[in-house]
Formats: structure tokens, C-alpha cells, sequence
């Protein structure tokens, strides 16, 4: 089993699991595009009530910076719905 951190919480994933399916899993929408399946999001990588997901699981590119900025939006979107 592998740890993901879930709404702050540390969580095991089956191994078997991509992280797509994991995210499938605590309820995410997956969505094919022509570069793949990508998890759908709402603003600050908002999936459902203390679910998030930003990076490249959702079809970001790999880009520290852009991370942070999602990073920062997904902080504050936590915040507002606590």
C-alpha cells in the first residue's frame, strides 16, 4: 500500500492503483482528452466536499511554479469550504 494525502488526511492506496484511479476512487470525474484521461476539476482543484486534485493528474504540465500557483488556489478553496 502505498500513503496519499487526502483533505490532510494520510491515507493507504492500493498499489494496484493508479493515481487516476485512486482519485476515481474519493470521488473524482475522469475525463478523456486527446492527451489522455484527466481528472475534472472545479476552481482550486476542488473535485467534491474535502476532495482536491491539482498537478498533472488533472492535465497540468509539469511546472514547479504553475504547481505552487494551484497549490496556493487549492489552500484557499480548502479554506473557504471548511
Amino acid at each position: 500500500m502505498r500513503k496519499l494525502i487526502v483533505d490532510g488526511k494520510e491515507i493507504e492506496a492500493d498499489d494496484n492503483l493508479t493515481l487516476l484511479q485512486a482519485c476515481e476512487q474519493a470521488g473524482a470525474e475522469l475525463s478523456h482528452e486527446p492527451r489522455g484521461y484527466v481528472v475534472r476539476t472545479g476552481a482550486g482543484g476542488h473535485v467534491r466536499d474535502g476532495v482536491f486534485a491539482i498537478g498533472e493528474v488533472t492535465g497540468a504540465r509539469l511546472d514547479p511554479q504553475g504547481l505552487a500557483r494551484e497549490a496556493l488556489a487549492m489552500a484557499d478553496a480548502a479554506d473557504r469550504a471548511r
